[in-house]
């Protein structure tokens, strides 16, 4: 047995819905079933699953549980019926036989940002099978691409109703555009390996309800860093990506009936950004976005630590952040029409008001035959259709608020990290706005 070696890749957790399809397949999972001793029909099912992941998502890692309870219990979500034991047992059997190799699960309490989960990968020796017989992965036509998870993240089954049924048509008919969609990377970015083949998109519900998240994951651009997203080609054609100026806030004072300032960055406060560090913007719009998403000024130190750590180079040394209990009173009075959301927990409903704006811009955009690719709250385009996008944007962010609040204006929608001319009500100072 090869000792598992210990690293912390990037992964795509695998999917039970997909399989290998091609004229030579049998060959090769007959071949491989034999090689590993695994030959029955239902054992033939689970190879096939494994290995169309592997492939797909290769050289990236692919992310698996060892929990035996899992993926037994996913209902709807498991229409092939993978067992976690069989599929166990096909994973240690590829791995005793040299065709992968894997990275070790690691738990260092919850919500360590360096916890692990099992992951594997194609060997060598895997990959020169799949290059002799080269194959398609086959989406199974009852993939379930509505999911619903409780308040430990689990996912749950549930039942149908009209809405969900909307919901699901919804993303098939985003899928079969992506599907057909070239998306590429220029030459400029081609030695990156960003999985190019993941391009199918999910719904996720959050705590068992239809009323918390609700975004949309799935393809490789959302994992793609934003200096890599530039150079993302749709069907040969440059791109661009849009967002919205400054959403979550505005999203609460719109809930408010309110139009915050256009011209207002909701993120500045003058005595910690013009003495400070350069990178104090950066820290004083993560707390008040996770203020959002904190129960307690104890949960945010605690929450800030956690993505500082992830993203250090982002953020201002220990000891040129300001106080934080500081930053939040300042926020406080900066922010009064909203302040009642501040330690309230609602990170997810804000994600929910977010992916119903993201959805009615996926129906839009769909509807005219015109590819996007969804990052929560930006969107990539063909330059060509920058126009239709930015007024999709605006029509979704105001039909939102249209019926109880009128009176919302649309928001201003730019390219990501473009100059906005955003001034602070103080200073009158301008800056660059991501």
């Amino acid at each position: 047995m090869k000792r598992e070696i210990e690293l912390d890749p990037y992964s795509n957790p695998y999917t039970l819905n997909i399989n290998i399809l091609c004229p030579t397949s049998s060959p090769m999972i007959t071949q491989v079933a034999k090689q590993i001793d695994l030959t029955t029909t239902k054992n033939k099912i689970h190879l096939r699953m494994v290995l169309a992941n592997l492939q797909k998502h290769y050289p990236q890692w692919t992310s698996y549980s060892r929990d035996h309870n899992y993926p037994t219990n996913l209902g709807r979500y498991n229409p092939s019926s993978i067992t976690s034991h069989i599929l166990l047992k096909t994973i240690d059997s590829l791995y005793d036989h040299g065709l992968i190799e894997k990275a070790a699960h690691r738990f260092r309490g919850r919500n360590d940002p360096t916890n692990r989960i099992s992951r594997m990968r194609a060997t060598p020796n895997l990959i020169n099978l799949f290059n002799a017989h080269p194959s398609t992965i086959n989406h199974s036509p009852l993939e379930e691409l509505l999911i619903l998870k409780d308040a430990d993240k689990k996912i749950i089954d549930y039942q149908d109703n009209k809405r969900t049924s909307t919901m699901r048509g919804t993303i098939k008919k985003y899928n079969a555009l992506l599907e057909t969609t070239n998306i590429t990377l220029s030459s400029n970015a081609n030695d990156h390996d960003l999985g190019l083949t993941n391009k199918r998109v999910v719904r996720i519900f959050n705590n068992g309800s239809w009323s918390q998240g609700g975004r949309f994951y799935g393809g490789f651009w959302q994992q793609t860093p934003s200096h890599l997203r530039k150079h993302i080609l749709i069907n040969q054609n440059p791109t661009v990506e849009l967002d919205y100026q400054a959403l979550h806030v505005r999203l609460l004072y719109a809930k408010e009936g309110l139009n915050y300032p256009r011209n207002l960055d909701p993120y500045h406060i003058p005595q910690y950004i013009n003495q400070g560090h350069p990178l104090t913007r950066n820290f004083l719009k993560k707390t008040l976005l996770m203020a959002f998403n904190c129960k307690s000024l104890r949960s945010l130190r605690a929450t800030m630590t956690n993505e500082i750590k992830k993203e250090p180079s982002k953020y201002p040394p220990t000891h040129d952040q300001p106080p934080l209990s500081d930053v939040m009173e300042i926020f406080k009075t900066i922010h009064a029409p909203i302040a009642h959301y501040i330690y309230k927990g609602i990170g997810l409903t804000i994600q929910y008001l977010d992916s119903q704006i993201a959805e009615n811009i996926i129906k839009e955009m769909t509807k005219k035959n015109l590819p996007i690719l969804s990052i929560h709250d930006s969107f990539i385009c063909k330059e060509s259709d920058e126009e239709a996008l930015t007024n999709s944007m605006r029509e979704a962010f105001i039909h939102l608020f249209r019926t109880g609040f009128p009176q919302v204006e649309p928001l201003v929608v730019t390219r990501k990290g473009q100059f906005r001319g955003i001034t602070t009500a103080l200073e009158g100072q301008a800056y660059w706005v991501t």
